[in-house]
């Protein structure tokens, strides 16, 4: 079941609909409106379902998913690194005001009751580097360590950044190819993609923006409020 607002104002219940056919209402809304639709799915499975249809219903639409964590908040478990990276290219999508949003988000019931960071702290929290701009390698590293990225001896998923002399390979999230950027003293020089799998540069890049790659604040005040109310 689902309900579909037109841009008349006029709210239209559909129910009872066979499985895909709700992919069809959600390619006609956007089709019909040019707004961005957001669908709730009852889970994950179903989700994924719905993003297969809408391949054959709306090839052409931009498509985002909201995946909910794959573990309870607080539990000893982290999340998977693949759901958070979506969550966060997501919620950075959306978060920002000149960015071009997505014709569809798909998301479902337990992703849109969890809390999730506010716009402002998502739209802060990322950087942007550009070709022959001025940056320490050491400042660029800590950011990365603050935004959540796991320090490896090779990028392969998203999420993940290694430094090896004057170059930081790193994978944000939204991406579909990792970032391999080039230093030279205190100066990026130059900024490529490249496959995780060969490792070969695969394109060149002028900018390159860099998201958080977690929801979770790893700064200092947050940590230590995180210590205090833990037990409770």
């Amino acid at each position: 079941m689902m309900n579909i607002m037109p841009h008349a104002g006029r709210r239209v219940l559909v129910g009872g609909a066979p499985e895909g056919l709700d992919a069809l209402h959600i390619a006609r809304l956007h089709e019909d409106t040019g707004a961005t639709v957001l669908h709730i799915a009852r889970d994950d499975r179903r989700m994924s379902a719905t993003r297969e249809a809408l391949r054959f219903f709306a090839p052409v639409a931009t498509v985002a998913e909201f995946p909910a964590w794959d573990c309870p908040p607080y539990s000893r478990i982290s999340p998977n690194p693949e759901i958070m990276s979506s969550r966060m290219a997501t919620l950075t999508r959306l978060a920002e005001a000149n960015a071009a949003l997505p014709g569809i988000v798909l998301t479902t019931v337990n992703a849109a009751m969890q809390r999730v960071p506010g716009r402002e702290f998502i739209a802060n929290s990322a950087m942007t580097v550009k070709v022959g701009d001025w940056l320490e390698m050491g400042a660029l590293t800590d950011f990365l360590v603050q935004a959540g990225y796991c320090r490896s001896s090779k990028v392969i998923v998203s999420g993940e950044f290694a430094v090896r002399g004057g170059i930081i390979d790193v994978f944000p999230p939204g991406r579909a190819l990792p970032i391999r950027l080039d230093f030279f003293g205190d100066r990026l020089d130059g900024a490529r993609t490249f496959d995780p799998e060969t490792q070969m540069t695969v394109g060149r890049v002028a900018e390159v923006k860099i998201c958080r790659d977690t929801e979770i604040s790893l700064e200092k005040p947050a940590v230590e409020r995180f210590r205090r109310f833990y037990r409770s």
